[in-house]
């Protein structure tokens, strides 16, 4: 995990501007640890992916 790349800032970014996120967040559906939860989560699964699609 030493090639760390650009396209993690811009996941964050693209994803702090997702409308639905912001509806999940804002929504009073969860609490705020559970959307920072759900948030670093979902982050883990892009990076993962991101991985797999680069590293053949």
């Amino acid at each position: 995990m030493l090639n760390r790349e650009v396209p993690e800032p811009a996941a964050l970014q693209s994803l702090k501007s997702l409308p639905l996120y912001r509806k999940r967040a804002a929504g009073g559906n969860f609490s705020l640890p559970a959307a920072s939860l759900f948030y670093l989560v979902f982050i883990l699964f892009y990076l993962v992916f991101i991985l797999l699609l680069t590293v053949p």
